[in-house]
């Protein structure tokens, strides 16, 4: 499957994810099907909402993203690898990441 293919099967996904570029779809066209995230060079200020719960991988880097609230990753039990390089963040909140079990790098 390349790449617009992939694409097009994400699309049908009627969870929106604002500008965001779902990358790679499993199983059937439904919500939460989406292991990867990249939202590089949005212009993005805050993390976008209605990620899917299942998502692995978030790749948030080079936006203008200023402060995480405790809110922002709610729910992401399932991401292994969150990247938030080259953005404006000063400090996080405690508990910003209480609910990525499976968290490995930031």
């Amino acid at each position: 499957m390349n790449l617009q293919q992939k694409d097009a099967r994400c699309s049908e996904i009627d969870q929106p994810l604002e500008e965001c570029v779902k990358v790679v779809c499993l199983g059937s066209p439904a919500v939460g099907d989406s292991s990867e995230v990249h939202c590089t060079f949005r212009s993005l200020r805050r993390v976008p909402p209605g990620l899917p719960a299942l998502t692995r991988r978030i790749n948030l880097g080079f936006n203008s993203i200023q402060r995480l609230h405790n809110s922002s990753l709610l729910g992401l039990k399932s991401v292994e690898l969150l990247m938030l390089h080259s953005n404006e963040l000063q400090e996080l909140p405690p508990g910003a990441f209480r609910d990525m079990e499976r968290l490995q790098c930031i």
